[in-house]
């Protein structure tokens, strides 16, 4: 129980995040847990060699030792939402990075694979 507090510094700029230490059954939506990526049904989908997929809490760990924003998304508020992140970037790296999320595509928002899948195709 109680709080903690988590400090970011990304080119210069300190942010400090307060987060709740104790469980809240809202928390079990959006970023999920995964205990084995590779054994998993969790569906992606890979351009060139940039795989996308749904953010869960292990591949956020992972993105965090490149990344440490992508600490953001175990941030209550924005656990709760379904979140893409980049897994893979392959030769688009500096374009694109692993941990990045994806927020829209052709300027349509997504938040799920199948959103990302649908705005992926031309119209």
């Amino acid at each position: 129980e109680g709080d903690a507090t988590v400090t970011f510094c990304v080119d210069g700029i300190v942010t400090n995040a307060t987060v709740p230490l104790g469980w809240n059954a809202s928390y079990e939506t959006g970023v999920g847990d995964v205990e084995e990526l590779l054994y998993s049904d969790t569906p992606y989908e890979v351009f060139a060699d940039v795989a996308v997929g749904p953010a869960n809490a292990q591949a956020v760990l992972e993105a965090m030792k490149s990344s440490p924003v992508a600490a953001g998304l175990l941030a209550p508020q924005r656990a709760q939402e379904s979140h893409l992140m980049v897994y893979l970037s392959g030769s688009a790296d500096g374009l694109v990075s692993v941990g990045d999320i994806v927020a829209s595509i052709n300027g349509i928002p997504v938040h799920t694979i199948e959103d990302f899948r649908e705005a992926f195709v031309p119209r």
